[in-house]
């Protein structure tokens, strides 16, 4: 990667910004005074392996915002990039190439943050435990810490009171802490692939949370408080085998997408229905034999899921569902199809059953096909 960037000195009388062309290969990272990239122009190399510390800060000064630094060699770099988007992609390069040095660590490498940073982002970095130095970041609003092996949350991240984005999937975490209920502004956890065998009872205090993703853990139940997260719209809790949804999560009416793949559920969990404005459900790869009649009364559902189950009908009235852009039923024990399908708007993917009413030919030239083989048995 190469670009312009603004460089200012962490030492020194004459602290003022400067343009500098940067530029990315293998370990160095090197800047040069103009884009000609000559020998003659060079100002500097760093070598990438030796970084300690990357991460953003959204302070600003008088000359603007899209901040961030890293530590190389006992050295700080002051950066600012033209945009917050360009900023993220020199921080994830920057931060690929130290975790390329790193991965082979036996150890967690040390991690320094600087105590006012606002999003502090080490994936894929050999990490065993959680950086005790993000603790110290009273300002902090994002932490993505995922694809690591750390395996605890410390009791302390309840200090963290202006966190809203935390990140902790693909670990090897088996439990969280009480605390974690203290994350007063926390919009989004991710929890995805780890070792989690349940939540805390004080994950319902998180009143601000709208995302929780909890799949491919080891998950027995959900706890009934988690029906006091009112402004939650996102839930997955995918591949944690028949995993009991409790019916407090019918409180949580402002749930737009759910995704309860690969649980192996026998019985379709009525309390998705009480969802009011519920838009996509993910629910394959389950042993559904039949769709609640109820299913149809979701009048927003956009998307509909349920491919690999053991399904031998569905609804009559699905196909008057308005809204519905996809529907997905291939690999189950279906024969036939509602005749509202026909005059459905909806892209059908029914491949894979056995239907003994609909000639095969129709089904294999795909959805437009079908509906209009459908709309002439009315």
């Amino acid at each position: 990667m190469e670009g312009w960037l603004l460089k200012k000195p962490d030492k020194g009388l004459r602290k003022k910004w400067r343009k500098r062309y940067f530029a990315t290969e293998k370990f160095k990272f090197s800047y040069w005074k103009t884009d000609s990239k000559s020998d003659k122009e060079l100002q500097g190399v760093v070598d990438l392996r030796e970084v300690s510390l990357y991460s953003s800060d959204t302070s600003k000064d008088s000359e603007g915002a899209f901040l961030f630094s890293f530590t190389a060699s006992g050295r700080t770099y002051l950066l600012q990039a033209s945009s917050s988007e360009d900023r993220e992609k020199w921080l994830q390069v920057i931060g690929s190439f130290n975790s390329e040095a790193n991965q082979e660590q036996s150890e967690s490498p040390e991690i320094r943050i600087a105590p006012t940073a606002s999003v502090v982002e080490f994936t894929h970095h050999s990490l065993k435990k959680f950086p005790p130095a993000v603790l110290s970041c009273s300002l902090i609003t994002k932490i993505n810490f995922s694809e690591n092996s750390i395996t605890e949350i410390p009791e302390e991240i309840g200090k963290l009171k202006t966190l809203n984005v935390l990140n902790l999937s693909y670990n090897k975490i088996s439990s969280l802490p009480d605390s974690i209920g203290e994350l007063d502004k926390l919009a989004e956890l991710n929890l995805t692939v780890n070792q989690i065998e349940s939540l805390p009872d004080s994950i319902g205090n998180l009143v601000e949370l709208e995302l929780l993703w909890v799949s491919e853990n080891k998950l027995s139940k959900l706890p009934s408080t988690i029906g006091k997260l009112s402004k939650l719209q996102r839930l997955a809790v995918a591949f944690n085998k028949k995993i009991p949804l409790p019916d407090s999560l019918e409180s949580c009416k402002e749930i737009t997408w759910i995704d309860i793949t690969g649980n192996e559920y026998d019985q379709f969990p009525m309390v998705i229905t009480k969802f009011p404005v519920l838009q996509v459900l993910e629910a394959n790869n389950n042993k559904f034999k039949t769709l609640p009649k109820e299913i149809v009364e979701n009048k927003l559902l956009r998307e509909l899921r349920v491919s690999h189950n053991e399904l031998t009908s569905l609804p009559s009235e699905i196909g008057n569902l308005k809204q519905l852009q996809e529907l997905e039923i291939a690999f189950n024990n279906l024969d036939m199809l509602p005749l509202s399908l026909g005059t459905s708007t909806a892209f059908i993917q029914a491949h894979d059953n056995p239907f003994s009413k609909i000639p095969e030919e129709v089904v294999d030239n795909g959805s437009t096909a079908i509906k209009v083989w459908l709309k002439k048995q009315n």
